[in-house]
């Protein structure tokens, strides 16, 4: 059981790894876009299948996506499956654990690469531990849980980007064409 509680830091470490990962090899991640995109991808692709298989209910889905359509923070969403796989078979929050912790080494070594400020990555990276409060509320009806995180993920799987191109540093404008001309003296 102690092993259970270590679960979601272990899940985090996957984005502070991401993290050194982009410090050390940016253009290496830069050039990998498309790799880190389609990985992201199926990543997600296969949360959601391990979630429907669980337990299917359609009012959920469909808010989820509706939620999804609107926030856009796989992070928060990730929360609310590993949440879900908690109550579940051992096997299953493993698989699920494992699969958030490829995708956070994914998604923040390329949002820091990008030039994401890294205290609005870790802001978004900590809305991965907001969902794990309801694991210390009452025990409540959690059915729909499954089904609503991978509704939500879907949008966060197909639409462009999520968040990758909401929150940048400001670029540096030194040596560009809108910078003055040096003068010759």
């Amino acid at each position: 059981m102690i092993w259970k509680a270590a679960v979601p830091m272990i899940c985090f470490l996957g984005f502070i790894i991401g993290g050194f990962i982009s410090k050390a090899f940016c253009d290496e991640v830069l050039k990998g876009k498309r790799i880190l995109l389609i990985s992201w991808k199926v990543v997600l692709a296969a949360i959601c299948l391990i979630l429907l298989h669980k337990e299917f209910v359609l009012w959920a889905f469909l808010a989820g996506i509706a939620i999804g359509l609107f926030l856009k923070v796989p992070m928060l969403f990730l929360g609310l499956a590993l949440v879900s796989a908690w109550h579940g078979p051992q096997h299953t929050l493993f698989i699920i654990s494992s699969l958030i912790f490829a995708f956070g080494m994914a998604y923040s070594s390329y949002l820091l690469a990008r030039g994401l400020c890294s205290k609005v990555a870790f802001i978004l990276e900590l809305l991965f531990f907001a969902p794990l409060l309801l694991l210390f509320a009452n025990p409540i009806s959690l059915e729909f849980l499954p089904s609503l995180a991978a509704g939500a993920l879907i949008p966060c799987m197909i639409l462009k980007g999520s968040l990758i191109y909401r929150f940048r540093q400001p670029k540096n404008k030194r040596g560009t064409a809108k910078t003055k001309k040096r003068r010759k003296d």
